[in-house]
């Protein structure tokens, strides 16, 4: 567990200690499970958004393996795969389209807390620059 993530739940737990009734208790745990569910990305608009395009990413792959199985050759691609195959892949990059402007909406929004750490998500998925170099590959063009 990440030391911010941990330091939330010491600092629950002091103030669990500190409660003089159980509306007191309640209030408290009510508060620091709603803090870690935002900073755990676990609210329902974010997950909702964050788990639509991972779910079409893995359709795409699944699609793939079961359309296409190891043993098919170059010679034996018919075109009818050829426009599967390029469905697909239009589906995959529409997908990952959307997870990397969900990731970036959420790093803009982020504003300094870094128990969110999108930023460093938007490192590791653009780690070569490629999505803020390159408007035909961004939803971002140069502000990535």
């Amino acid at each position: 567990i990440n030391a911010e993530y941990m330091g939330v739940w010491k600092e629950m737990n002091t103030e669990i200690l500190e409660c003089g009734d159980i509306e007191q208790l309640r209030k408290v745990h009510t508060q620091k499970v709603q803090l870690m569910i935002h900073y755990c990305v676990l609210g329902y608009q974010a997950q909702n958004r964050v788990k639509l395009a991972v779910d079409r990413m893995l359709d795409c792959c699944l699609e793939l393996c079961y359309e296409f199985p190891k043993s098919i050759t170059e010679e034996q691609v018919t075109l009818e795969n050829r426009e599967q195959l390029s469905r697909i892949a239009r589906s995959f990059s529409d997908a990952h389209h959307l997870l990397l402007s969900v990731v970036n909406n959420l790093r803009k929004r982020e504003k300094g807390d870094t128990l969110l750490a999108f930023n460093d998500l938007w490192t590791r998925l653009n780690f070569n620059r490629f999505y803020d170099k390159s408007k035909n590959n961004s939803p971002f063009g140069a502000e990535g």
